[in-house]
Formats: structure tokens, C-alpha cells, sequence
């Protein structure tokens, strides 16, 4: 067993297939950690979804709500570079959920690595962009829940 955890989700992965941003390289950073016995299945934890709330410390509420409830208008969903579908809504939810696990971490409890869909930070005013519709934005703090 490993010193610390790793946060990973399956969800991350929105197979995406042949694409710029390969999601399905944290499932296989995953799987290849297991194979290799670098990894136990207990050395990695789950993350929940971050919630609504925690999103909209970070975005416009409408912003929020629309990429939710699948009403972007077609400007929007360009910019998000990555098809839009539920599916891709709940992996950013769960990529920032483990971000906020990974940062309410205390040093005791070692978490280190959380395979994120939030690779670029994001500015609170900008919509979608940069592979990441929900990521925090640089020098931010990661919501409280």
C-alpha cells in the first residue's frame, strides 16, 4: 500500500475516442498503476461530484445552470472543445470533486494524485474553453463544503 491516495474515477473518462484531450488516459494511468503493482485498489479513492453550490462559488450561476441543463447556445458549447453530453457534465462535476477531496485533505491523511479533467485554470467570467468548463480559476482556493 502506497504512503498516500490517489483520487480517480472512472467517470473521468468520457471517451472521447481519437481526440486532443484523451480522457481515457487517467483510466489507463490507473489500470497500468494496478498492473504494475505500484498500486492497490485501496491506495485509490473515489471522489463525489462536487454539488451545484460548490460550482457556482467559482461560475455564474446561469453559466452553471446551462451547462447543466443542456440550454448552452451554440457559441458556448464551440468553446467547450469537448462534445457536449450529460456524461461530460457529471465528469467535470467529479473531476471537481476531487479536487476539493484532494485539497480538504490534511497531511496526515497523504493524498497526493487526482487525475483531473480540470487541466487549465479558468477565469470566473469566462465561459467554457480551454478543455476545462469548471476548473478554478489560478490562485484560487478550492470552494468549502
Amino acid at each position: 500500500m502506497l504512503p498516500f491516495r490517489l483520487v480517480y474515477h472512472p467517470g473521468y473518462d468520457l471517451n472521447l475516442g481519437d481526440h486532443v484531450f484523451p480522457s481515457q488516459k487517467y483510466r489507463l494511468i490507473h489500470d497500468r498503476l494496478l498492473a504494475a503493482g505500484v498500486a492497490t485498489a485501496e491506495d485509490f479513492v473515489e471522489p463525489a461530484a462536487a454539488t451545484d453550490e460548490d460550482i457556482r462559488l467559482v461560475h455564474e450561476p446561469g453559466w452553471v445552470d446551462r451547462l447543466k441543463n443542456g440550454t448552452l447556445s451554440e457559441m458556448e458549447i464551440l468553446k467547450l472543445e469537448v462534445p457536449y453530453s450529460r456524461e461530460m457534465v457529471r465528469a467535470v462535476w467529479l473531476a471537481a470533486g476531487g479536487t476539493i477531496l484532494a485539497s480538504h485533505a490534511s497531511p496526515c491523511d497523504h493524498y497526493s494524485l487526482k487525475a483531473p479533467l480540470v487541466i487549465a485554470g479558468r477565469q470566473r467570467s469566462r465561459k467554457g474553453g480551454g478543455l476545462c468548463c469548471c476548473a478554478l480559476p489560478p490562485g484560487s482556493e478550492a470552494p468549502v463544503s
